[in-house]
Order: C-alpha cells, then structure tokens, then sequence
C-alpha cells in the first residue's frame, strides 16, 4: 500500500491479484484473504487494523472491503473538513 494513491483503489487492485491466484487453482480461504489486506494497510490505519482483528475474526474480503470503502469516505470528509476550517 502507498501514501499517493486511494486505499480503495488499492484494495481493487489486492482483489484482482487474488481472483488470479485461484483462478490458477491455488487454494486461499477468504478470511486469509481478508487478513492478509489487514496486514498491509499503511501504518495511519493502525487503529483501524487492531479494531478489525480484535473485533471480526472471521470476516471476508468482500465484508472487509465494504468496511474499508466506508472508513476511507469517512477519512476523506474529515480531512476535508479540517481543510475547510482552515
């Protein structure tokens, strides 16, 4: 993951790299899908990552995308709001 570049769109990218994996036939349970995005967040969602680990074992990567999809607009109209008070 990259500073330059929306977690989104990144996460876009992690599933393509993943349906190319199985469609190879390798085997990967989804919540190691799931968990493996988790690890490589960039470090300004380490709060985000503990909360997601402690709280949702068993998530999927569809799930765990929905969530991210949700945190990054939500990071986004915050920053935009601090940007406008400024």
């Amino acid at each position: 993951m990259t500073n330059d570049k929306l977690i989104i769109d990144q996460v876009h990218a992690y599933k393509k790299l993943v349906s190319n994996i199985l469609a190879k036939g390798m085997k990967m349970s989804e919540i190691l899908q799931a968990n493996v995005l988790i690890e490589k967040l960039l470090k300004y969602w380490y709060d985000y990552c503990n909360l997601l680990k402690h709280k949702k074992n068993d998530i999927s990567l569809d799930d765990l995308i929905s969530h991210l999809k949700i945190e990054e607009a939500n990071r986004l109209k915050d920053k935009a709001v601090v940007s406008f008070k400024r």
